[in-house]
């Protein structure tokens, strides 16, 4: 990609763009920053730096979890959306979800028998209100 032009490596303007955009994105500045204010530089290369590795810790983490899911990816990935409530789980598909399955919360278990999003009969105290399959 690089082309050695007048005794240098020169890149194409469309790489040094995008390069240039990428380097926005996580914070870095650009390099003629270091000489006119290196304090400022050197805080926001930090700072890009702790935002590439918070960004490359959570892709890191997103993939062993795929990997060492024992549900395909579809199921995965519906699995880890229906984890905000039961209207959610719903919405995915996941009706009453047991445990081991996806789509299995433990917050989603109000009464702790394993059944997850049961359907609400309404009245009584919670525990009462659920219907048992």
């Amino acid at each position: 990609m690089a082309v050695f032009l007048k005794g240098r490596w020169q890149f194409p303007s469309w790489l040094f763009y995008a390069l240039s955009r990428v380097r926005g994105f996580f914070g870095f500045p650009p390099l003629f920053y270091l000489r006119a204010a290196p304090l400022r530089w050197l805080s926001r290369t930090f700072l890009g730096t702790v935002r590439l590795l918070i960004l490359l810790g959570v892709l890191a983490f997103a993939y062993s979890y795929f990997i060492n899911s024992p549900w395909p990816f579809s199921a995965t990935v519906k699995h880890l959306l229906a984890f905000p409530n039961c209207s959610t789980a719903r919405a995915l598909g996941f009706e009453a979800t047991y445990r081991g399955e996806p789509g299995y919360w433990s917050h989603h278990d109000a009464d702790g028998d394993g059944i997850a999003c049961e359907p609400y009969v309404g009245g009584g105290s919670h525990r009462r209100g659920f219907i048992r399959r």
